[in-house]
């Protein structure tokens, strides 16, 4: 059995009085004769225990099993620090009265029929909620995942600004809800923050939750967290309210920015001040630091009253400073248009023009046709200064982040490894079984080639095969790594996304937003959201994280080939059959450019660094550069 500190997450066999790793004390811990066993069952025989996962100040929480739906669960007992367990049941003990003891188990069950009647990806849906064994429990789907704090640990200590904030957000819709209910959740921080193994962000721990819109006296003992804690839940005289929770939620951005745990309240009542954010972290926007700062003010009335005034101020500050570009949080849109007319095209491949890359910043481009050629142009001059012969028709490229190997596929089951520099062939990469339609290569250097053969193959810098991803029910089509390189995403005629952890190669989620075969794919620059083109004529955006369809671009009128972020991450570049390159806004889905001129359909469309040009190949056998002048307003 394990024990779990509320304060500090450590984990330990052995049931104490006093963290060893945080030193907190915790009053009364049950000891190993109090705590319900493996296998023991509760609710008539429904659910049975498995281990102790951790313990509260009111409750503790185990592991279990639904013996009846045969899946596992989190079954929360409300067992208040100092009681006992007597023949089976907890009983009051130490400081607590019987009276006391039968309040907080009418508030612990009231609780849990509110939590019930949620239904957001952002909290812990609740399944049943009974008495027994003169106790109380709430069962709740059981979440594998990793908290925030282990997240600051994995990024070395701290979240960056994007990160921190998506984060934020998603906390701060949940927390929404929970207002909404009437409840404060009263102890947020990155311990209590999960984000799962499918993405989803949610909050943890509603053991110290309260009513403010009828608000008690408190019964017995108080659980605070200092640093997080609002100084109003330090002195019961005052109602706490909404901005409670912006405290702590201030004090977590804090944390996970800065890597320090503010200062508690008392404390800095007492004459301590914070150190400003960007003492710590200089690249910090400064309007959103300011933002940060103001929700931790000691004043209430200083607070934003709400956590969604909190959180639209704080993407809109960032937003308006680029931080969020490309991920639309708040109400607030842009009204962006550009005019796009054709400054010159580049013209030498005989057949269709099937793929573009741009390397060295933009300044040289590297095509690839149905004529088995690979031609490399440089822009500035507009012309091409040289070509690769491939066997057959060429239907992907893809370049090492060092720049120093392409990658080519032809109608071959193999694929053709080049040295860019000298133009040699150095190999084939033979490990599928029918032609390969797609490939991209990781910031980490893994090589991803998909098939035909309903497979992905991701090979190692000695070419190697380091794994093989199976699980489309279809070709594949489509392939995108994250820029981090932590995640894969596929594409398959199957109509499903699929994303993948390419160190493992083990499968974490489904996207299934399509009604026909999933033709492209693009991660946007920071790493947030995943763009989805289709033959059923639409681009869906997803937060990948969570599984969540947020835009559907509609307007192309036949199968979309190719999906591009601008750098920025503002604007999507599509190429569809139907002879046309669009450019969306992101944040509202709407179209604002359009490229028509292509006398065939149009395969690619790139953006260039500076987003003043858009390239684009097509199936009339030339490549087209277009100009585009931007104009942008706010509304």
């Amino acid at each position: 059995m394990k024990f779990r500190c509320s304060n500090c997450g450590f984990e330990t066999h052995v049931a104490t009085n006093r963290c060893a790793s945080c030193g907190i004390e915790v009053q009364g811990a049950p000891q190993q004769a109090d705590i319900l066993n493996y296998g023991d069952v509760v609710a008539g025989g429904k659910y049975s225990i498995t281990q102790v996962l951790g313990q509260g100040g009111f409750s503790l929480t185990y592991l279990g099993y639904d013996l009846y739906l045969e899946a596992p669960v989190a079954i929360k007992e409300f067992y208040p620090a100092g009681c006992r367990r007597k023949d089976g049941k907890v009983v009051p003990a130490g400081t607590w009265t019987e009276a006391d003891f039968e309040k907080l188990r009418e508030r612990f069950l009231d609780e849990g029929h509110v939590l019930s009647r949620f239904n957001h990806p952002g909290i812990v849906a609740v399944y049943a909620v009974f008495e027994e064994n003169n106790s109380a429990y709430i069962v709740m789907e059981y979440l594998q995942g990793h908290t925030l704090l282990a997240l600051m640990s994995a990024r070395g200590g701290v979240l960056s600004e994007p990160e921190a904030l998506y984060y934020a957000v998603r906390v701060g819709e949940a927390l929404e809800t929970v207002h909404n209910g009437g409840l404060l959740h009263r102890d947020v921080k990155p311990e209590n923050i999960l984000v799962t193994e499918e993405g989803r962000v949610v909050l943890l721990d509603f053991g110290t939750a309260r009513r403010y819109l009828q608000p008690e006296v408190t019964v017995g003992q108080t659980t605070l967290t200092p640093g997080y804690a609002a100084p109003e839940q330090y002195d019961p005289r005052v109602a706490e309210k909404p901005c409670t929770d912006v405290y702590g939620l201030a004090a977590t951005l804090y944390h996970v920015l800065t890597g320090v745990v503010p200062f508690d309240a008392p404390r800095r009542r007492e004459g301590a001040v914070l150190t400003p954010i960007q003492s710590f972290q200089p690249e910090i926007t400064p309007e959103v630091a300011e933002c940060i700062e103001a929700g931790l003010s000691l004043d209430m009335a200083q607070r934003p009253v709400s956590v969604r005034v909190f959180v639209e101020e704080l993407t809109f500050r960032a937003k308006q400073a680029g931080t969020l570009q490309g991920v639309q949080f708040s109400i607030l849109h842009a009204t962006t248009a550009v005019n796009l007319t054709e400054a010159y095209r580049l013209e030498g491949h005989n057949r269709s023009v099937t793929s573009l890359l741009l390397v060295n910043d933009g300044q040289f481009l590297i095509s690839g046709g149905d004529d088995s050629l690979i031609r490399l142009w440089d822009l500035a001059r507009r012309k091409s200064f040289g070509s690769l012969k491939s066997g057959t028709g060429i239907q992907a490229l893809a370049m090492s982040p060092e720049c120093d190997v392409l990658a080519s596929a032809g109608q071959e089951s193999w694929v053709r490894v080049w040295d860019f520099a000298t133009g040699t062939e150095q190999g084939c990469l033979d490990g599928h079984a029918s032609p390969v339609r797609a490939m991209a290569f990781s910031s980490t250097g893994l090589l991803a080639t998909a098939s035909n053969d309903s497979t992905v193959i991701l090979w190692n810098a000695q070419w190697q095969i380091a794994a093989r991803l199976i699980g489309h029910q279809g070709p594949v089509g489509a392939v995108a790594f994250s820029p981090d390189g932590r995640y894969v995403a596929t594409g398959s005629d199957d109509s499903t996304v699929r994303i993948w952890d390419p160190a493992s190669g083990r499968q974490l989620t489904v996207l299934d937003g399509h009604r026909r075969p999933v033709t492209a794919l693009a991660f946007s620059p920071n790493g947030l959201l995943l763009a989805s083109g289709s033959n059923d004529k639409t681009v869906c955006l997803w937060v990948f994280f969570e599984k969540r369809e947020i835009r559907r671009f509609r307007g192309h009128a036949a199968i979309v080939w190719s999906v591009n972020f601008s750098p920025d991450g503002r604007y999507l570049a599509t190429a569809s059959g139907d002879k046309t390159a669009r450019i969306w806004d992101v944040g509202s889905a709407r179209e604002v450019g359009k490229c028509e001129g292509h006398t065939s359909w149009v395969r690619v469309a790139l953006f260039t660094p500076d987003c003043n040009f858009l390239i684009t190949g097509s199936g009339d056998k030339t490549i087209r550069v277009w100009e585009g002048k931007w104009t942008s307003t706010s509304s």
